[in-house]
């Protein structure tokens, strides 16, 4: 009956696992949002459009140069050049972005790295709790941030009182599949755990 429908190939996921001996590494490329990166490619060339001909015709006129009109170019030039620049860094992220984490028996390091600037957190693993998949909602058309951001995070953990968030844009499939390969090389960040954190020990001492 489906024979005319073509047969899907089987996906083999976006993430990319690096293995050593003692430590997992999981890097995952930026989904590639080519709506928002189109959007944005015209938005920045009519941005450079503006700084490069509105920009000097606003500072050579003798009218912005005093009083009012001197304060007024100034925040709107503020607003004009930041807003230019959030844009280009959404732009650059959305194409180069990739969301890197490190697991090993001590700790796990959830970071970012766009082109050569890389920066993220590490999280000792004796305050690690609930490593686990996290619900993904359906975007809706009034909420498109994840477009912004390359996704929602699919995977997450408990440290403290903060819930730690990392797997952007994959799918459920592939967020259960490295789940099962950090706790298969790591079982100590197995979902249930029976002993309390320090932190939580702290916590109930405090109280």
């Amino acid at each position: 009956m489906y024979d005319r429908y073509a047969m899907q190939p089987l996906p083999l996921g976006r993430a990319r696992i690096t293995e050593t001996s003692d430590v997992l590494t999981i890097e995952i490329p930026s989904r590639k949002e080519w709506f928002m990166v189109i959007f944005l490619t015209l938005w920045l060339s009519f941005w450079l459009f503006g700084v490069a001909s509105i920009v000097p015709t606003m500072l050579s006129n003798t009218s912005f140069r005093s009083g009012p009109s001197m304060m007024f170019l100034v925040v709107w030039l503020f607003g004009f050049v930041g807003g230019g620049a959030y844009g280009l860094y959404i732009w650059v992220k959305l194409i180069f972005g990739i969301e890197i984490s490190e697991f090993s028996s001590t700790s796990i390091s959830i970071g970012e790295k766009i082109l050569f600037h890389e920066r993220g957190q590490s999280f000792e693993s004796n305050s690690i709790l609930r490593l686990r998949e996290l619900p993904v909602p359906e975007p809706t058309w009034f909420d498109q941030r994840y477009l912004w951001t390359g996704g929602e995070a699919s995977l997450g953990f408990d440290y403290g009182s903060r819930t730690v968030r990392f797997g952007r844009g994959i799918d459920e499939a592939e967020a259960t599949q490295l789940l099962e390969r950090i706790v298969s090389k790591f079982p100590q960040y197995q979902t249930v755990t029976s002993t309390p954190s320090s932190w939580n020990q702290a916590f109930r001492n405090r109280v």
